[in-house]
């Protein structure tokens, strides 16, 4: 076999380029994506982007971002795309049981690509993708030339990795902020215990056929005649992988950066990007160039279980990216003329941290079909540089708790379309749900897993802003902070009475958690705040817990913070949806049956609404 030689090439001047978000399929199937191409709407060849699978899709989202752009600017269009089951592609994820569905995805990516104009078309897949084009013969001959990017040995190896990776997310405890709170030796050292149901393996509730499959998964032997450019960690062939002609082979730089630490502190393999796009530059044939259709359906409508709509949009005068799920009948988003009903409720779903509009595993798009049931309108976006929401001019580094945020909040909510408006979050998302609510009246604010001191966060460079107003909602005064930095002092604060709070808080040496609650409560919203069991034994909460005058529900989750887990996440859907029916239907509330019941257990009960709660 002869070893090639891979080289960057110098680009030509980088061309405007333009992108569509949009659904594309037929049939019961039809996946999300971004096209990116030439501002012009012409390009001289094609590229699908195949995402890593399962979680370290969430790692490479803004790698796979940057290159679709490099590409575009080099004149060659991009298309990144979303497997069924995942993102806001169609079909739940019960009702895939083979790998060879995603195969299937790839091939489709191709089609419709082609169907558009494009001539030359390449395939370029990470990780367990890249498994699977060279495991499956439909995926590794549909493309002109193919990019296997950083391999695993097999699919057992890769699997191994993830359900191992995916178990230290959610039974570590920790919060993802740095990569030094994700190391291999926590990875090593987290228990091996069975978990609760095979979706919490791999935090979807793929039925075990899939995941089999997915075990099962041989690297191949390449049987296509088409260029192929495989990127190894080592710059070394994979075994198994045979002769094949128009071998070409590289390294994966940067790779053990780009997978280790949390998904907004990875560093992008920028060398290793470029060595594509010239790679994939080189190829494309020397002809007229072909003219796209650029821009994707931004329309699709499905079952949940009764029928819905969903578009995309931009939300507000920052042009922040929005998807929209209407109940099928109902009044367009705002701005949009239409003669159908209003929506007794439209709910707005806040970023989780550095997560996109989709959420944790995609609990945002499940719970937004599942609102669309209920005759709910919701709408998921992403804040300024977060998912696919540009940063502000002048920004650096993206913070979770940036300031800019606090300026979107009223637009968002102003912009969200006509009739009453709640909001829902979690983590960072939780936050600005209280500091929406506290700036405007809203039917509800929605707080799931809040973090309970936001001292540090808050007042950290990038993030310390006069404009919060419940940036006090959970900080700790300093002398508190300063008694927390030695042993004896965390034994003291974690042994004083919830009535001690409650008093420091009334004499004014220690603001209490409720605080920045009282302040949307005041606006007449309904606050329901959903704490994780573990934060039950903390004293400090006791003020909150009982005090009477801010209005707030609390409820007890045995979810993980971040909500990996399919099994307990669903719970926490549940309570979502019923708190949402709550506040679309006047006359229903939620509320536990009995406080000695295990968290999760609702009933419904015919009550007349609060004063105040639905008259925005």
């Amino acid at each position: 076999m002869v070893r090639k030689q891979v080289t960057i090439l110098t680009q030509e001047r980088p061309r405007p380029t333009k992108e569509s978000a949009g659904w594309f399929g037929s049939g019961d199937r039809h996946l999300f994506g971004w096209l990116h191409c030439p501002k012009d709407g012409s390009a001289k060849g094609a590229v699908v982007l195949c995402p890593p699978l399962l979680e370290e899709s969430y790692w490479a989202q803004e790698t796979f971002r940057c290159l679709a752009k490099e590409l575009a600017q080099a004149g060659i269009a991009a298309l990144r795309f979303q497997y069924s089951a995942t993102g806001n592609s169609s079909t739940k994820p019960e009702d895939i049981d083979d790998i060879c569905l995603w195969a299937e995805d790839i091939a489709a990516a191709v089609k419709e690509l082609r169907s558009r104009g494009a001539d030359f078309v390449a395939v370029v897949a990470m990780r367990a993708a890249a498994n699977l084009v060279a495991a499956s013969p439909l995926a590794q001959t549909c493309g002109d030339a193919v990019v296997l990017w950083d391999p695993a040995s097999s699919g057992r190896a890769w699997l191994r990795q993830a359900v191992l990776f995916h178990r230290t997310l959610a039974t570590s405890g920790k919060q993802l902020g740095t990569k030094a709170e994700l190391t291999k030796g926590d990875l090593e050292a987290q228990p091996r215990e069975a978990a609760s149901g095979p979706g919490d393996l791999v935090g979807f509730d793929f039925p075990p056929a899939f995941l089999e499959s997915l075990r099962q998964m041989k690297f191949g032997r390449l049987d296509t005649t088409a260029p192929v450019l495989v990127l190894t960690r080592t710059g070394k062939p994979p075994v198994g992988l045979g002769l094949a002609p128009n071998l070409a082979f590289g390294l994966a730089d940067g790779q053990e950066a780009l997978f280790e630490g949390s998904p907004w502190a990875t560093r992008m393999p920028l060398a290793t990007v470029s060595a594509i796009v010239s790679w994939l530059g080189a190829l494309v044939p020397e002809r007229e160039h072909a003219t796209f259709i650029n821009d994707l359906s931004p329309v699709w409508s499905g079952e949940a279980p009764v029928r819905f709509t969903e578009r995309t949009g931009k939300l507000g005068d920052r042009e922040l990216f929005a998807i929209f799920t209407e109940p099928v009948g109902a009044r367009p988003v705002a701005g949009q003329e239409g003669t159908g009903p209003l929506v007794p409720l439209t709910c707005l779903m806040f970023n989780s941290g550095m997560l996109d509009h989709t959420g944790p595993q995609r609990f945002y798009v499940d719970l937004a079909r599942g609102l669309a049931a209920e005759g709910v309108r919701s709408v998921r976006l992403d804040f300024s540089g977060i998912g696919e929401s540009p940063a502000p001019l002048g920004d650096g580094a993206t913070e979770v708790y940036s300031p800019s945020i606090l300026r979107e909040l009223d637009e968002v909510v102003a912009a969200a379309g006509p009739g009453p408006v709640a909001v829902l979050g979690q983590c960072s998302g939780a936050y600005h749900s209280l500091e929406a609510a506290a700036r405007r009246p809203l039917v509800g604010a929605l707080a799931v897993h809040p973090v309970i001191s936001f001292q540090d966060v808050l007042l950290r460079p990038g993030a310390a802003s006069p404009d919060r107003l419940v940036g006090g909602a959970f900080s700790d005064r300093p002398w508190v902070s300063a008694i927390r930095r030695t042993w004896i002092g965390q034994a003291v604060l974690w042994r004083m009475p919830g009535q001690l709070w409650w008093l420091l808080d009334k004499i004014g040496l220690q603001q209490a958690v409720s605080r920045g609650v009282s302040a949307a409560s005041r606006n007449g919203t309904e606050v329901v705040l959903v704490l994780e069991d573990g934060l039950a034994q903390i004293h400090q909460l006791w003020p909150l817990v009982h005090r009477k005058g801010h209005r707030a529900r609390i409820e007890w989750s045995r979810a993980d913070h971040s909500l990996w887990d399919a099994s307990r996440r669903s719970e926490v859907y549940d309570l979502c949806l019923e708190t949402a029916r709550h506040w679309a239907s006047k006359g229903v509330k939620p509320v536990r049956r009995s406080t000695s019941e295990a968290p999760g257990a609702w009933a419904v009960l015919e009550t007349a609404a609060s004063p105040g709660t639905h008259s925005h």
